[in-house]
């Protein structure tokens, strides 16, 4: 699969929709039962009463809304409104869409805050996606947020299967993060302090030369890290299976921030670069560096759904993996002649991040707690 990459952020709508769906339900299914019918679908709501939304049925509506709006940019696609999914969202699962609940949906979606956030989708999704596009566009429900990728013009793609189109190169993902590392690049800078660098001025060259002031920079932490070692090392941990060029046949110890110069700049920016120093379970705040990785950086690629994609590789063949200078992900499947590593199995996988914890090297909360309950299970 190869493609770029973007996320919406859909939980901002569901406190929203929520409300709206109450006062709604109330309304029609009250006027329903009086029998004073104003529009023709009051008669359907007699026996099929609309039910309000909880939080779960909420973020199901705002997520089949984007899948509509989405089909209604492609060229190809157009007229899936997900009416039949609103339908069972709407009155409960199993419900058919007749015309009088078609009619209840329409008339739903027609609210006026319902078709705020019905347009405030829209104009997220038009920063990427063309009108009329013929490009390959998945959608992907990550919980409180969608995942969309952009692939390959839909033509080309069935031109290439017509021609029986094969390459031995062709890598098994191909993902564009620009989207994303610029979301990390705006979440740090609105999460840690700017760093003030003062640059001592040199010394007068002759005598009575008039003295220079110290000149100082002030920069953002998000402006200077580079993400991209960080999602590499966190690929390369949660995965065994991943390998860099220089690392086929092996599996090496990771480090958490991806460079020495990533370290520099979050302690610059506040952080200490040891242990967690969470004195309370209940404390969200980011102060070291491992923090800054637990808490922002990996939620992060969690809602951009990359790990969903990891999860279409097979796990007994070695990959290798690389993100390039462009942003963009690369996952290439090893041949036989090149891969020198047996199948990697959950066991080898559980004794690796066992081996990982005990030299201290950092570990994702996930992977710290795995590693934990094998060293006891193997004492």
């Amino acid at each position: 699969m190869s493609g770029k990459l973007y996320s919406l952020n859909t939980r901002c709508y569901v406190s929203l929709l929520i409300t709206v769906s109450a006062n709604y339900c109330k309304h029609h299914n009250d006027i329903a039962k009086s029998g004073r019918h104003t529009e023709p679908f009051h008669r359907t709501l007699v026996n099929q009463p609309l039910i309000p939304f909880d939080s779960n049925r909420a973020i199901a509506f705002v997520h089949a809304m984007v899948k509509a709006d989405v089909s209604s940019f492609l060229e190809y696609g157009k007229g899936d409104t997900q009416a039949d999914i609103m339908a069972e969202l709407l009155f409960g699962e199993g419900t058919s869409l007749t015309k009088g609940i078609n009619q209840v949906v329409d008339d739903f979606m027609t609210v006026q805050e319902v078709d705020d956030i019905y347009m405030d989708i829209d104009g997220q999704l038009s920063r990427f996606l063309e009108r009329g596009t013929w490009a390959v566009v998945d959608v992907y429900d990550m919980g409180k947020s969608v995942s969309v990728v952009i692939q390959e013009d839909l033509r080309i793609k069935e031109w290439k299967q017509l021609r029986g189109y094969r390459s031995t190169f062709t890598p098994s993902l191909e993902l564009e993060l620009s989207d994303m590392f610029s979301y990390l690049r705006t979440k740090t800078n609105q999460t840690l302090k700017p760093i003030t660098v003062v640059v001592p001025p040199d010394k007068p060259e002759l005598e009575g030369e008039e003295k220079k002031e110290p000149v100082t920079y002030t920069f953002w932490p998000g402006e200077r890290l580079d993400f991209a070692p960080m999602v590499m090392e966190m690929l390369l941990i949660r995965y065994p299976f991943l390998r860099t060029d220089s690392q086929l046949g092996a599996s090496t110890a990771r480090t958490a921030a991806g460079s020495p110069r990533n370290v520099e700049i979050l302690v610059a920016a506040g952080l200490v670069n040891s242990g967690t120093q969470v004195l309370d379970l209940n404390d969200q705040q980011i102060r070291t560096v491992n923090n800054f990785i637990d808490r922002l950086v990996t939620p992060v690629v969690e809602s951009y759904a990359v790990h969903r994609f990891m999860q279409t590789l097979d796990p007994k063949t070695i990959y290798t993996v690389e993100i390039t200078t462009g942003e963009k992900l690369i996952i290439t499947r090893q041949d036989d002649d090149v891969a020198t590593t047996t199948p990697v199995d959950d066991n080898v996988r559980l004794k690796e991040l066992a081996e990982s914890l005990m030299r201290g090297d950092y570990l994702p909360t996930k992977e710290r707690e795995e590693a934990e309950r094998y060293i006891q299970e193997n004492q």
